[in-house]
């Protein structure tokens, strides 16, 4: 069993994986954004982000790990409703890397037992405590994954502010192993799973994509109003 939990950690690349290794293709270019793992371009994080956790949510559902079910929330006794996706268990066990989204999401909607979680709530339980930037906090985790299966390093950087200052950052990079992972797994796969849902079930996208926004939206908003949590 351990040999199985093994090859899954350091043979296998989630979706949510190869949307931040292919960064440059789920989000525009931006000199001060966020570092990819391969070579030095830098993105937007937050289409990033948001891309990132449809990936995961979508791929548990491909996977037949969890079901996607559209339905209606009725808040202040029936007179606010809103239209959401609930997640609910599905039939397969799926074997996620340890520590990956995919992973995340599948005990959390496990743990919603038969009653469900909607895509917004998933959102906000994944963070432990309100953060100032969710965005880059789920790049990061993500990214921190990697590392700890053995597929990434960590690497100093260092760059000049108003060409005087010198700051210096700590970034992650994918080594060797993790390259050549990357290399079996091509990014259509992935564009494919979110086009498809975009095609075959807008609504049920619209959704999804509207409700992972405002989950990230709400833990900044929290942390803006009430001060924040910084991860460990």
């Amino acid at each position: 069993m351990q040999a199985s939990i093994t090859a899954t950690a350091t043979e296998v690349l989630t979706p949510s994986e190869v949307v931040l290794l292919n960064g440059d293709q789920f989000s525009k270019l931006d000199k001060n954004g966020f570092s990819l793992l391969r070579g030095e371009t830098k993105v937007d994080p937050n289409p990033l982000a948001i891309a990132a956790l449809e990936a995961a949510i979508l791929g548990n559902d491909q996977a037949g790990a969890i079901t996607l079910e559209q339905g209606i929330e009725k808040k202040l006794f029936g007179l606010l409703k809103s239209r959401v996706v609930r997640l609910r268990t599905g039939a397969a066990a799926p074997r996620w890397p340890e520590g990956s989204y995919e992973a995340r999401i599948y005990d959390r909607v496990k743990k919603g037992g038969g009653e469900g979680t909607t895509v917004k709530t998933l959102v906000i339980d994944l963070f432990p405590s309100d953060d100032d930037h969710p965005w880059i906090e789920v790049l990061q985790q993500i990214a921190h994954a990697l590392r700890n299966r053995g597929l990434a390093d960590e690497q100093a950087r260092e760059k000049k502010a108003l060409g005087i200052f010198k700051l210096k950052s700590t970034v992650s990079v994918l080594n060797a192993a993790g390259n050549s992972l990357a290399e079996r797994h091509p990014v259509a796969p992935v564009q494919d799973l979110l086009t498809s849902c975009q095609r075959e079930r807008p609504e049920v996208w619209n959704i999804i994509h509207s409700s992972v926004k405002a989950g990230l939206n709400y833990r900044q908003e929290s942390s803006d109003a009430y001060g924040s949590s910084s991860f460990d």
